[in-house]
C-alpha cells in the first residue's frame, strides 16, 4: 500500500510511503488471516526560499506518521510576492536673473540658480513587475534678497519670495529684476562665467543633472586726466571659480571628474564651459528563470490509464542573469545555467512483470525544451495454480435376476485430472 503526500511550492515535493502486510490464506477453507501493516512516516520537509518571494506561511511541513487508513494528501505552502525599493528623483530649478531695466538682455549681477531635489521611494513587485508609487519629499526655493549692484539703483523686487516646490513644477526663470542705472563712473567691470555641464557618456547632448553656472565679476577703477583726457588704468580686483563637487544622478555611475577644480579668474579670460563631465550609465540586473519538468508515469501495459506505481516528477530550474541599462532600457541577455534530469531506475511493482524500460535515461536540459512525459509500461504478471478434479467409476457385481443383490464386493477406481491454470 502506497500513501503519497504532495507539497506545492515553486516546484512540488512528492513524499511516498509504502506500507506492507503479510496475510495468510487457509489452503483448505480459503479464509484469509490478515497480517499487521508495517510502519512509515512522511519526514519533515523544510520550505525552500524561491527567488522574488518572501517568507512562506509554513517554514516547514511537519513529519507525520502514515497509517493504512490514510489517503493521499496535498499540502499547499503559500509565499507572498516580494517588493524592492526604487528611488525616483526629480530636480526642479529656479533661475533668478538681474538685468538692466533699459536693456533686459544685459545682466548686471550673476544669476542665482536655486535647485530643489525631490525624491520618492516606489516599490516594485519582483514577480509581476508592477510599481506602487511612493510619496514625494517636500522642498522649497528659499527667499533670495536682491543684491546691490554698483552703478544701479533700487530693483523692482527687493527680494524673490520663497516658493514651495511640487513635483509637477517645471524649471523656470523668475520675473526679471529691473534696475535703474545711475550716472556712469569711470569704472571697468568684466564678468567671466564658467558653465559646468553633466552629460551622459554615450550621448553628450543629454544632460543628466542641472548645469552649474559660476560667475566672477572683476572690476577696476581708472583715473582720467580732465585736461589731457588720458586714462590711467587701475588694478583689476581678484576672484576665482570655487571647486564644484560633481553630483550623483540616479541611474548613473561614477563620473570622469569627481569634482571640477577651483580656478583663479583673470581679466584676460573669456567665458567658457568646462570640459564636460561624462558619466557611465549603470545597469540593473534581472534574472530569468525557466523550470522544465519531466514526469515519468508507470502504467499497466493493457490499460495505460491505470498507474501501477507513483509517478516521478523531475524538475530542473535554469536561470540566467540579464543586465538592463537603466537609462536606455536595453537588455543584454546572460547565459543560461546548465542542468539535467538524472537517470531514474524503474521500480519493481507487485503483480506486474518486467517493464519495457528498465530505467529512464539521464537527459541534459536546455532552455528551449518543454515539459515532457515518459510512460513506462508493465505487463500483468501470471502465476501457476494447480487445479485437481477427482472422477470415480464404481463397478457392481449383481445377481442377474435381482440386480439389487450384490454377489461380490464392488470396486472403485479413481482418475485424477490435473489442470494447470
Amino acid at each position: 500500500m502506497q500513501v503519497t503526500k504532495q507539497q506545492k511550492y515553486h516546484q512540488k515535493v512528492v513524499q511516498t510511503v509504502t506500507l506492507t502486510r503479510t496475510n495468510k490464506r487457509n489452503k483448505v477453507t480459503n479464509t484469509l488471516e490478515e497480517g499487521t501493516w508495517t510502519q512509515g512516516s512522511w519526514e519533515e520537509q523544510v520550505s525552500p526560499t524561491p527567488a522574488n518571494y518572501g517568507t512562506p506561511d509554513k517554514p516547514s511541513v511537519e513529519s507525520v506518521a502514515v497509517t493504512p487508513t490514510m489517503e493521499n494528501t496535498e499540502v499547499v505552502v503559500k509565499y507572498p510576492q516580494s517588493k524592492e525599493d526604487e528611488v525616483e528623483t526629480k530636480v526642479i530649478t529656479r533661475t533668478i536673473k538681474y538685468v538692466d531695466a533699459s536693456n533686459e538682455t544685459t545682466e548686471v549681477s550673476p544669476k542665482v540658480v536655486q535647485t530643489v531635489t525631490l525624491t520618492r521611494t516606489n516599490k516594485r513587485n519582483k514577480v509581476t513587475n508592477t510599481l506602487e508609487e511612493g510619496t514625494w519629499t517636500q522642498g522649497s526655493w528659499t527667499e533670495q534678497a536682491s543684491p546691490t549692484v554698483t552703478n544701479y539703483g533700487t530693483p523692482d523686487k527687493p527680494s524673490v519670495e520663497s516658493v514651495a516646490v511640487t513635483p509637477t513644477m517645471e524649471k523656470y526663470r523668475s520675473s526679471r529684476e529691473v534696475s535703474t542705472s545711475k550716472r556712469r563712473r569711470s569704472r571697468n567691470k568684466k564678468t567671466i562665467t564658467r558653465t559646468i555641464k553633466y552629460v551622459d557618456a554615450s550621448n553628450e547632448t543629454t544632460e543628466v543633472s542641472p548645469k552649474v553656472v559660476q560667475t566672477v565679476t572683476l572690476t577696476r577703477t581708472n583715473k582720467r586726466n580732465k585736461v589731457t583726457n588720458t586714462l590711467e588704468e587701475g588694478t583689476w580686483t581678484q576672484g576665482s571659480w570655487e571647486e564644484q563637487v560633481s553630483p550623483t544622478p540616479a541611474n548613473y555611475g561614477t563620473p570622469d571628474k569627481p569634482s571640477v577644480e577651483s580656478v583663479a579668474v583673470t581679466p584676460t579670460m573669456e567665458k567658457y564651459r568646462s570640459s564636460r563631465e561624462v558619466s557611465t550609465s549603470k545597469r540593473r540586473r534581472s534574472r530569468n528563470k525557466k523550470t522544465i519538468t519531466r514526469t515519468i508515469k508507470y502504467v499497466d501495459a493493457s490499460d495505460e490509464t491505470t498507474e501501477v506505481s507513483p509517478k516521478v516528477v523531475q524538475t530542473v530550474t535554469l536561470t540566467r542573469t540579464n543586465k538592463r541599462n537603466k537609462v536606455t532600457n536595453t537588455l543584454e541577455e546572460g547565459t543560461w545555467t546548465q542542468g539535467s534530469w538524472t537517470e531514474q531506475a524503474s521500480p519493481t511493482v507487485t503483480n506486474y512483470g518486467t517493464p519495457d524500460k528498465p530505467s529512464v535515461e539521464s537527459v541534459a536540459v536546455t532552455p528551449t525544451m518543454e515539459n515532457t512525459e515518459v510512460v513506462v509500461k508493465y505487463p500483468q504478471a501470471k502465476e501457476d495454480e494447480v487445479e485437481t478434479k477427482v472422477i470415480t467409476r464404481t463397478i457392481k457385481y449383481v445377481d442377474a435376476s435381482n440386480e439389487t443383490t450384490e454377489v461380490s464386493p464392488k470396486s472403485s477406481s479413481n482418475c485424477y485430472t490435473n489442470k494447470n491454470k
